[in-house]
């Protein structure tokens, strides 16, 4: 490696600027470094319901969350918002992961896909998450696309949430009723979801 030997008192007052301003320069990134995280496993921070740590590390813009959005959580190719309406998550929290994602350039998380065509609504509706996170997934202009989006299957949202399969037995009965009310075209459906909701948690 060649070495800088300086050969007059003007260069030699060069070099020493040079250095003095490289060593500033490093401490100025090292200090950056320190302040800069990375968060923890959002699958572990889930599993154990942290979900203050999660809307924490979320709205935070000094920790790296890149490698949540990167991951997929399961092999039908679910992202980190389809991930964890498992969960139920409180609407604060699915709003905060919706506003990192497009500050990381997803333009529409609400209409991203998993590999059975499945939006992050399917997802809620799916697990019942509750009625104020559903609605928030269908305020946007993508939400409400979402909401008529079919999965590979051929069913919409709301056909998660009638599902037997996915209804605790003491829900069984009023299963017809929410139907009934459910079938016809879905975007009809969408002023009334948060009240079909309501009926079956209440």
């Amino acid at each position: 490696m060649a070495i800088f030997t300086p050969s007059s008192p003007s260069s030699i007052k060069s070099y020493l600027l040079i250095g003095k301003e490289g060593r500033r320069n490093k401490q100025t990134i090292i200090a950056a470094k320190k302040n800069v995280r990375k968060a923890p496993s959002l699958v572990r921070l889930a599993r154990r319901r942290k979900f203050e740590t999660i809307v924490d590390l979320l709205t935070d813009p000094d920790v790296i969350v890149d490698h949540w959005f990167e991951q997929e959580y399961s092999f039908m190719g679910e992202n980190c918002l389809h991930y964890i309406m498992k969960y139920k998550p409180p609407v604060h929290l699915v709003s905060a992961m919706v506003s990192r994602l497009q500050v990381a350039g997803v333009e529409n998380p609400e209409l991203v896909v998993d590999l059975a065509g499945r939006t992050a609504l399917h997802h809620a509706c799916m697990w019942l998450c509750s009625p104020s996170v559903i609605y928030l997934l269908t305020q946007t202009t993508a939400g409400v696309v979402s909401a008529r989006s079919q999965d590979l299957e051929g069913r919409l949202p709301l056909h998660y949430i009638t599902s037997s399969r996915n209804l605790p037995s003491r829900w069984i009965s009023r299963k017809t009723l929410i139907s009934s009310s459910s079938q016809p075209e879905l975007v009809e459906v969408l002023s009334t979801m948060e009240m079909n909701l309501k009926l079956l948690v209440s």
